[in-house]
């Protein structure tokens, strides 16, 4: 499959994640989180999730964090592994179920918190343990997934013989609990849930969250449906630079992500996942953020990865080395001609399918 293809079948997956958005199953569920989000305000929300769902619910928080202050809500981000899993692999952090449920207890109020916890396979043994400690302190919860209940993963947890699917089952007639889901489809990549997984979970809940700042419930499936258009038929026209960058992962050379603000993240997202995905070495795909740590709104150690700008200039003074190939998002100026490509300004939605299609084709043809 040639780069044109590569891109043309990326594309087609946004009609997919509409649809399933848009079926009437879904929307009601989401509706009916947000009625109550309105009707009754939790104190603080918590978004939890691991790997591509916890960076995403990272990044959710940060971007609404302002305007929900404005309403008096606070919104807090709960990832697995902690701030370093935000652009590193944290391996078996989401298995931890006794350290999430203790840790997710704390962060939930008696009463007045609400827990919104993301597993698109309905999996993570750390967002199962939310919803536990959530039921324990009769707080207000609901998951978010694009597998069916009786898909829900039934591998024992401690107190859950029937793990996850039974966490669920337990809570079907609990008022205080909504399950959301969203059947995206089989992903391009088996067992990839990053990909129409990612995208679902971004659009439903980013729409979700900015009605409830608007008080408007009735609006949520003109919000999906303005978001998809907007990023409608950029995938699509990435075929250039799928070709460019599996000349360059051919040749032995690196791929760089440098960015700012929604398209930057999503830079830090793609460059995060390419190494448990593809196997891809540390240096064959890095990406750097204006504003890095702070940016993001994270504490961090001495040990955390370098994810500045000012980073990538102190790394590469000199510039990258004849042979990389330097991606600008967010409406960064461009390093060269020779060695930069501007990537559309199309905000998050539009560029985290850009940028899963850009290293998936070129992965193939370079043997990895």
């Amino acid at each position: 499959m040639g780069p044109e293809e590569t891109a043309l079948l990326f594309g087609s997956t946004e009609q997919e994640c509409l649809s399933a958005l848009l079926l009437p199953a879904t929307l009601a569920a989401a509706e009916a989180v947000l009625h109550t989000w309105i009707e009754d305000p939790p104190r603080r929300l918590v978004l939890a999730g691991a790997g591509t769902s916890g960076r995403l619910a990272w990044y959710l928080a940060e971007r609404h964090r302002p305007s929900l202050s404005s309403i008096g809500v606070e919104i807090a981000a709960w990832i697995a592994g902690g701030p370093r899993a935000l652009v590193l692999a944290v391996e078996g952090a989401e298995d931890d179920y006794t350290l999430a449920r203790d840790e997710l207890r704390s962060w939930l109020a008696q009463d007045s918190g609400f827990y919104m916890g993301i597993s698109c396979g309905l999996s993570a043994p750390c967002v199962a343990a939310g919803l536990v400690a959530a039921s324990e302190l009769r707080a207000r919860g609901a998951v978010f997934g694009v597998n069916a209940a009786d898909e829900a993963r039934s591998s024992p947890l401690p107190g859950l013989a029937g793990g996850f699917r039974q966490c669920l089952a337990d809570r079907q007639d609990d008022p205080r609990f909504t399950l959301i889901t969203a059947p995206v489809g089989p992903e391009l990549l088996t067992g990839s849930s990053r990909l129409k997984g990612g995208t679902a979970t971004w659009v439903l809940l980013d729409a979700m969250l900015a009605a409830w700042i608007d008080g408007d419930a009735s609006g949520l499936e003109s919000r999906i449906r303005d978001t998809f258009s907007r990023a409608a038929g950029v995938t699509s026209q990435a075929g250039p630079w799928i070709e460019a960058a599996g000349d360059c992962l051919r040749e032995g050379h690196s791929l760089f992500y440098l960015g700012r603000g929604d398209e930057g993240r999503a830079g830090l997202l793609d460059a995060s996942e390419c190494g448990p995905t593809f196997g891809a070495r540390s240096d064959q795909i890095r990406a750097f953020l204006e504003g890095g740590w702070a940016e993001l709104g994270a504490e961090t150690g001495n040990d955390s990865p370098a994810i500045s700008m000012n980073s990538f200039d102190d790394s590469y003074h000199q510039g990258p080395e004849e042979g990389d190939l330097v991606f600008l998002l967010g409406g960064l100026e461009p390093l060269s001609p020779a060695t930069s490509l501007e990537l559309p300004s199309a905000g998050f939605l539009a560029t985290e399918p850009l940028l899963h299609a850009i290293p998936t084709g070129p992965f193939r043809p370079s043997g990895k």
